[in-house]
C-alpha cells in the first residue's frame, strides 16, 4: 500500500476560486500534499491544465454538482452532467462514468444534501473535515455521526476557493498506487481519514466577501484571482 496526502475538494478560477490553477498546485507542492481532485462548480476544464502543470501531483478530475437537493462532489468524471438533474440522477451519471461520489459539508443548511436524499443515493463516503466550515467543531461532530449512521467512509478536503487554503485539511488514502484509479478505489473500500485543521477565520471572510462581491457583479471574474 502507499499512504497519499490528498486534498479532495479544490476550486479554481474556472469557477469560483480566487485563485488560477499555477498558484493552486504551488501551494499544493508547498503543503506537500500528493494531489488534489478539481471540483469546480459547473465545469471540468482545469483538469486539462492542471494535469500539464503538475506531472508530479495525482490530479483527480471531477465537480461539484449543485444537484436539485444540494451540492454532490463526483470524483473520476472529466464531462460535466446536465444542468438541474436530481441527486440520484447525478450520483447515476457518476457511476456511468466510473467516478464515485460524495455528500460535501453535510449539515450546511440551505446547500447541503439531506440525510434522506443521502439514503437513496448511497455515497461512496461522507466528507466529515470541511476546512471552509464555520463553527467546524459543532459541524465535524454532526458530520461523522451521519457517516457512522449511514456506515460510510470519511474524507477531508479544504473547500479551498484560494491558494492560501489549499490543503487546510485533506485525506489521507491507503492506496495500492499512485493512479487516480486506485485512488477512487482505496475511497470506496473505506481506506481513507480525515485529517487537518479548519481554515483560518480572515481566509473564510475573505472568501464569503469575494462570492458576494461576484454575486452582485461589483467584481468580474478573475478580477482578484490572487487577491
Amino acid at each position: 500500500m502507499t499512504k497519499l496526502k490528498i486534498d479532495l475538494h479544490v476550486h479554481t478560477n474556472h469557477s469560483d476560486s480566487m485563485s488560477s490553477v499555477e498558484k493552486i498546485i504551488e501551494a499544493a507542492r508547498e503543503r506537500h500534499l500528493d494531489g488534489i481532485a478539481i471540483t469546480d462548480h459547473g465545469t471540468t476544464s482545469a483538469f486539462a491544465q492542471a494535469t500539464k502543470l503538475a506531472p508530479d501531483l495525482i490530479i483527480i478530475p471531477g465537480m461539484e454538482v449543485e444537484a436539485m437537493e444540494g451540492h454532490i462532489l463526483i470524483l473520476g468524471v472529466k464531462d460535466a452532467p446536465s444542468k438541474g438533474l436530481r441527486a440520484v440522477e447525478v450520483a447515476e451519471y457518476a457511476r456511468q462514468k466510473g467516478g464515485i461520489v460524495i455528500i460535501p459539508h453535510p449539515n450546511m443548511p440551505f446547500i447541503s444534501i439531506r440525510e434522506d436524499v443521502a439514503k437513496q443515493i448511497r455515497p461512496d463516503a461522507i466528507e466529515t473535515y470541511n476546512a471552509k466550515t464555520p463553527f467546524f467543531w459543532h459541524y465535524k461532530k454532526r458530520n461523522i455521526e451521519l457517516a457512522q449512521r449511514l456506515g460510510l467512509p470519511q474524507t477531508g478536503g479544504s473547500d479551498s476557493h484560494s491558494y492560501q487554503t489549499v490543503g487546510d485539511m485533506y485525506t489521507m488514502v491507503d492506496a495500492d498506487s499512485r493512479s487516480v484509479e486506485a485512488v477512487l478505489e482505496a475511497i470506496r473500500a473505506g481506506r481513507i481519514q480525515p485529517e487537518g485543521r479548519a481554515s483560518p477565520l480572515r481566509e473564510k471572510i475573505k472568501t464569503i466577501v469575494y462570492m458576494a462581491l461576484r454575486k452582485f457583479h461589483i467584481i468580474r471574474k478573475n478580477q482578484f484571482n490572487e487577491w
